[in-house]
């Protein structure tokens, strides 16, 4: 077991080893690259093996999948053995499910498991849901709705802030179809990430209040709990925040009526960049409001482990001259000093994307192949930036790309499909709206929207009439009716409404789509008879192939080879000449089956908390958004400041042009000027910190010129590694021990200057002959076909 006081500083030492008790509440403010993580592990550790709390008795709870893997994997190293298992460590949505599930029912019928609905999903639901086309038991929409603007109206009437009457009047909306659309839902079992946090927020008042008349006890779980620690605190928008207040809140053992939890919360207030989700640096100040009978004690982790000192200062030459908002505290650098950062200007932003294309593979030549692809971050301001760059980079020089997102990247991709498919083998919630979002692809003729409003509202009709679980996958059954009914008798009820599914259809040039549908629902049928047969049977090659063969004998696979359409966004774009499909498509199907893998990997390991559910695409599909993000050494990466928040890589760049702003640049407000927005020097701030040796600032021609605050703490020339080894060569050792990798020999660099310079000229960075060259960049040319991708099939 590694010691828990071991290469910690003296303020670590001070957190690790603060008390726990009740009615206190440490607030840490820690700097970018300050240890926080494994402070806040050492933290845990130190409470359980010197202050006596047991495992069951303290909650952690953070912002990501990422943060609580790494959470789990320090608590791992530092205590070998389960620790990291036993303590309740997760996201708060995740944490706000599982209490649900575990306890709803015991309280209230209310609280029956759920589906949680992705953005996609959400996006699809919307679409349609909210068309003019679209009626709900005869009840039709006025107007349209977006999904953001049905997000909000949802959110307005379930929290209370507007009645369904209100509402309807803000959105333009008839009432009647509000409801309509209300129950469809309840009865399905279809949520969003809000509604975790209401129904959990609900929940623990409902068994307060439970037991303080008699009927049941209080959550054991939450009774237990003494100690909440936060991690990245900056990020808590009021609903977490609300979450935060009604655990701490709970009745604890020990405890009397007016005791609160002891809470830890760690985090930069100057990392508060959420401000579209209503966080603001000034919720710490909240918790003195909330808890003013608290103790409070405030400690810093001001010194940095990852930034060297020349970046650090670069950042606070230019946020130290911003608004109130940020907070002006200066974190002082570890590590040994490096060059300044490096600022630049490009007349356009495809010429700035192939200057840093360019600039990559000369770092990794110059660097005598030290530098992998991977060690490589570019950060922009916006998805679409991110399409830009791909699209770009991709064409003009060969270069491959790993996009970093919230979401993985298959989960907002065509490939969403295959998550619709598995929602209608595995039954129950949401295959009814799984089925509905497959329909749609299968049915692609003029009036569609019609028909499958129709068909929707025949389905009601049916589910009613025959089922008395409404949650049932009713539509599947209706439609399995329609075609049986042309084979063989069926009973005069069913008849009723097989005639009327077929007269949905009755044109002639509609039989042939009816025929599809009827073929899709008979290949699902026939795959989960497979599937579901025996757990052995869910294994994710088996699952993947039942899949892939599903789209290959139902027509479904034409909407994944359908290559008109920008990925992430989800729209059709016009010029999609420059985009590799084939790729992209392969990269997204290979995301998905390395999704299902981690997940069937978590389920075996984890087989008591696993079992929850009766199979694995149960757990699957409540799962498959906890996978955290793979780095591949052969691949740039490239994410939003938002995505990349929480990592550091050895280079980074920060994008300055776009191709809606440009000839300006984003970054321009923030050097040219004293009031620009806070959340824009917060910005800069966490896409600067994410550099741990180079970074590198894009900016337009006229703030390189005019701005005073680039001053000295920027350099207009780009790095020389050749230079290092003739002046002094601590930069690359830093970098080799950092990374683990053996010093380049005097040859390496100079044969890598050598290429470098031979192809500065050219229109494209011959990748693939740099890698040839340097055998620690390898190029790994992929085989579309023989994996799983060509122009027109999708097999393994």
């Amino acid at each position: 077991m590694s010691g828990i006081f071991d290469n910690t500083t003296e303020h670590q030492r001070r957190i690790i080893q603060h008390p726990a008790d009740l009615n206190s509440i440490l607030e840490v403010r820690a700097g970018p690259g300050s240890g926080k993580t494994s402070t806040l592990a050492k933290r845990i550790a130190y409470l359980v093996e010197h202050l006596g709390y047991k495992p069951d008795e303290i909650l952690v709870l953070s912002m990501s999948n990422r943060a609580v893997k790494t959470l789990r994997e320090r608590l791992r190293i530092l205590q070998d053995g389960d620790l990291g298992e036993k303590i309740s460590i997760s996201t708060f949505h995740s944490f706000c499910g599982s209490l649900i599930d575990q306890y709803g029912l015991k309280y209230s019928s209310v609280y029956k498991r759920q589906m949680l609905m992705d953005d996609l999903s959400w996006r699809s639901f919307s679409k349609i849901f909210s068309g003019k086309t679209m009626s709900l038991n005869g009840k039709k929409i006025k107007g349209m709705l977006t999904a953001h603007s049905l997000e909000s109206l949802l959110s307005d009437i379930r929290s209370g802030k507007l009645t369904v009457e209100q509402a309807a009047k803000v959105y333009k909306v008839n009432k009647e179809y509000i409801e309509e659309l209300t129950e469809y839902l309840i009865q399905n079992g279809m949520i969003r990430y809000d509604d975790l946090l209401y129904y959990a927020l609900n929940l623990m008042q409902d068994s307060q209040s439970s037991a303080s008349n008699g009927k049941n006890p209080l959550i054991s779980q939450l009774h237990n709990y003494k100690v909440i620690i936060v991690d990245e605190f900056q990020d808590i928008y009021p609903k977490l925040f609300d979450i935060i207040t009604s655990i701490a809140n709970y009745p604890t053992v020990d405890g009397n009526d007016t005791s609160i939890k002891h809470i830890s919360v760690a985090g930069d207030p100057n990392q508060s960049i959420y401000d579209f989700l209503g966080t603001n640096p000034k919720i710490w100040d909240n918790l003195r409001s909330t808890f003013p009978n608290a103790t409070f004690n405030v400690l810093k982790l001001d010194e940095s482990f990852r930034n060297t000192p020349e970046i650090l200062n670069s950042v606070y030459s230019i946020i130290d001259q911003s608004p109130s908002g940020v907070i002006k505290t200066d974190v002082k650098s570890l590590k040994q000093n490096g060059p300044l950062p490096t600022v630049y200007s490009c007349a356009s932003a495809h010429k700035e994307y192939s200057f840093i294309a360019q600039e990559i593979s000369r770092l990794i030549l110059e660097s005598g192949g030290v530098l992998k692809y991977s060690d490589f971050s570019v950060l922009m301001r916006t998805n679409k930036e991110i399409e830009s760059f791909s699209n770009h980079v991709s064409k003009f020089h060969d270069l491959k790309v790993n996009k970093l997102s919230v979401a993985l990247p298959w989960v907002t991709s065509r490939i969403h499909l295959m998550l619709d498919l598995l929602a209608v083998i595995n039954g129950g919630l949401g295959s009814d709206f799984g089925l509905l979002c497959i329909l749609s692809h299968v049915d692609t003729k003029a009036g569609n929207s019609v028909r499958l409003s129709k068909l929707f509202n025949l389905n009601q009709e049916y589910r009613d009439c025959r089922f008395s679980d409404k949650s049932s996958n009713s539509l599947e059954s209706l439609i399995s009716i329609g075609s049986l009914s042309r084979s063989q008798k069926i009973s005069p009820e069913d008849s009723v409404f097989a005639s009327k599914l077929e007269s949905i259809y009755k044109s002639a040039k509609n039989h042939e789509t009816l025929f599809s549908i009827y073929k899709v629902v008979s290949i699902i049928r026939k795959q989960r008879s497979v599937l579901l047969s025996e757990p052995s049977q869910e294994h994710p090659k088996n699952i993947l192939c039942s899949l892939l063969y599903i789209m290959e004998n139902s027509g479904l696979l034409e909407y994944l080879n359908y290559t008109d359409f920008t990925h992430n966004s989800g729209k059709l774009a016009r010029n999609s000449s420059d985009v590799d499909m084939s790729s992209f498509l392969y990269d997204n199907i290979k995301s998905f089956y390395t999704s299902l893998c981690y997940s069937y990997e978590c389920f075996q390991e984890n087989k008591q908390e696993a079992n929850k559910e009766d199979h694995f695409l149960e757990y699957f599909l409540r799962n498959y958004n906890d996978e955290v993000p793979l780095f591949e050494f052969d691949k740039v990466n490239i994410a939003t400041i938002h995505a990349a928040k929480g990592m550091e890589f050895p280079v980074v760049f920060i994008v300055g042009l776009s191709e809606m702003m440009q000839p300006k640049s984003s970054w321009d407000p923030i050097l040219l000027q004293d009031n620009a927005r806070s959340n824009d020097f917060r910005l800069f701030y966490v896409a600067a910190t994410r550099a741990k040796y180079l970074l590198y600032l894009g900016t337009s021609p006229y703030a390189m010129e005019h701005s005073k605050k680039l001053g000295n703490s920027f350099s207009r020339r780009k790095l020389a590694f050749s230079s290092l080894l003739s002046n002094n060569s601590i930069l690359l050792e830093n970098m080799c021990r950092d990374l683990k990798r053996p010093f380049p020999s005097n040859q390496a660099i100079a044969s890598g200057s050598d290429v470098s310079r031979r192809l500065k000229f050219r229109n494209t960075s011959l990748l693939s002959q740099e890698r040839y060259l340097h055998q620690n960049t390898p190029y790994r040319f992929y085989n579309l076909v023989r994996k799983c991708i060509s122009k027109r099939l999708v097999s393994i």
